[in-house]
């Protein structure tokens, strides 16, 4: 079971010494072995006291240079478990930027051991990004700000681009100015994976919820995530999870914390497609056949000798076929992730419609009866404020307080109506 994966990328300035240095940190770290930078590729296979173990696959001889690192420990609570930890490295060329991929996955030996419940990530990524250069390209280095309307509508279109594949998570300060989750925390658990926009105290959140659409904003301590769209029957739909202020502090009375919260959200839904960007074991191996290949193909066309060449790119046709075997597993995989989708985004459509007819038939209503009502004035200053609670009690943004507001205008309208 895929726990966790993520790309970042670092400047072409970084040295590979540097990321190396980095792992053989993490590796020493975890294993308590000691662990040498200056010899560490020139040990393929290794295992440690502790029982873990490591494999390196590389090719570094020309460009592109790709590393994977596969790391195996058991899990020390649950019998029957391992942990497989994979680290990818790729540079195109010396003028590139070095992709850094992670993936992180169980292997239980049967039905009976427990699926773990935790997302978990692994520190090595804070400290390539504390330690190295993090280009551009990485998503959530900072964390972005909203002041005002103008930066909201700049984020919108970022918001409402095909082109988004990362999610973006929208935390509201509350009514007395302060966060509930730990922003600086938030930042180092989601680097990699999405943008953490805050919005400052004091903005107008009614206009920044009017730029967005409500149900892509958030405000009174409410944290929002945005998915990338989803096209589906040319139709887009964006996936969103809103945590209330009410569930925060749920979580925060449990000995759970926020930020694994949102971390477990995330990679619920972008696991699978972060995956694809992985730099796998199989990918370097692919890597490395080619090469071979292609250097035995130059020296057959140049002698002559045939044989040797043939037989390498049967062997070659072998192994892909056994490539084709696993992705269609993967394929199999994700025909079932997409179905849970396609029924997420349908059961979501009829809730829209659902809610959209509720609001109509509201607002039709409230129409109705300021028309009845209009020479006596009784909705003309409360008739947007109106509006916007019951759009906000239908979006699931209400407050307690908030609540108690709708209550008494539904029931000075309808003392009135019976009148």
């Amino acid at each position: 079971m895929i726990i966790y994966s993520s790309s970042i990328w670092l400047e072409n300035t970084t040295q590979m010494a540097e990321i190396f240095s980095t792992i053989t940190y993490w590796l020493h770290t975890k294993t308590k072995n000691p662990i040498f930078p200056e010899t560490f590729l020139n040990q393929p296979q290794r295992s440690f006291s502790d029982g873990s173990s490591l494999e390196i696959i590389k090719t570094d001889i020309d460009f592109p240079h790709i590393f994977s690192f596969r790391y195996i420990q058991k899990d020390n609570e649950v019998f029957g478990r391992r942990w497989i930890t994979e680290i990818g490295i790729k540079q195109e060329t010396n003028e590139s930027d070095i992709q850094c991929s992670f993936l992180v996955q169980t292997n239980e030996i049967s039905v009976n051991v427990p699926q773990p419940k935790q997302t978990t990530r692994p520190w090595l990524i804070t400290e390539l990004i504390k330690r190295c250069n993090v280009s551009r390209k990485t998503v959530g280095r900072t964390i972005k700000t909203i002041d005002d309307l103008s930066d909201a509508e700049a984020l919108a279109y970022e918001i409402e681009s095909s082109e988004r594949n990362y999610p973006i998570i929208i935390v509201s300060p509350t009514s007395e100015g302060d966060y509930l989750v730990d922003l600086e925390k938030l930042l180092s658990q989601t680097s990699g994976l999405a943008e953490t926009i805050q919005i400052q105290v004091g903005a107008d959140t009614y206009g920044i919820a009017a730029i967005f659409g409500k149900t892509h904003s958030a405000y009174n301590g409410a944290i929002n995530i945005l998915f990338p769209i989803i096209n589906r029957d040319n139709n887009e739909y964006l996936p969103t999870h809103l945590l209330l202020p009410e569930r925060i502090n749920e979580i925060l009375n449990t000995e759970d914390s926020v930020e694994f919260e949102i971390l477990k959200s995330i990679s619920h839904r972008m696991n699978v497609p972060n995956s694809w960007l992985h730099i796998t074991p199989e990918l370097v191996k692919g890597a490395i056949r080619k090469r071979e290949l292609d250097k035995l193909r130059q020296h057959s066309e140049e002698t002559g000798e045939l044989k040797q060449y043939i037989e390498l790119l049967e062997e070659d046709i072998q192994q892909k076929q056994v490539d084709n075997e696993k992705l269609l597993v993967t394929i199999d995989t994700l025909q079932g992730d997409n179905n849970y989708y396609s029924s997420e985004y349908d059961i979501s459509n009829e809730e829209k419609k659902l809610l959209q007819l509720k609001v109509d038939g509201l607002l039709g209503h409230l129409d109705d009866y300021k028309k009845s009502h209009q020479e006596r004035g009784e909705l003309r200053d409360c008739s947007e404020e109106l509006r916007e609670l019951i759009y906000d009690y239908l979006n699931g943004y209400i407050t307690p307080y908030r609540s108690l507001e709708l209550i008494s205008f539904l029931l000075r309208i309808s003392v009135k109506s019976h009148s």
